[in-house]
């Protein structure tokens, strides 16, 4: 979480649009985060579902362009693997 702050705090706080969108998050985020901690499931659904932002922001702060552009290259059969998922779960032969 600590890098997401750091990526907001650099990105999202440069205009005022963004500023308004932060604060609206700031203000929601803590009843967000109790009922999250009370359900262990969904908080670990929130967990994973936040790693590509994690990812996305460490490429963003930290990597080199090397790193960004291995990363995608990795990232490319993860995506057309899960494309090919859902077109086989949503429209199926």
């Amino acid at each position: 979480m600590r890098g997401l702050r750091e990526f907001r705090d650099a990105y999202l706080l440069s205009s005022e649009t963004e500023r308004k969108f932060v604060d609206i998050y700031d203000k929601h985020s803590p009843a967000e985060s109790q009922y999250t901690a009370a359900h262990e499931s969904l908080g670990i659904a929130v967990r994973v579902g936040l790693m590509p932002f994690g990812g996305a922001e460490y490429a963003v702060l930290q990597a080199t362009p090397a790193e960004m552009v291995m990363a995608l290259l990795l990232m490319l059969p993860v995506m057309a693997g899960a494309y090919i998922t859902v077109r086989r779960v949503v429209f199926p032969k």
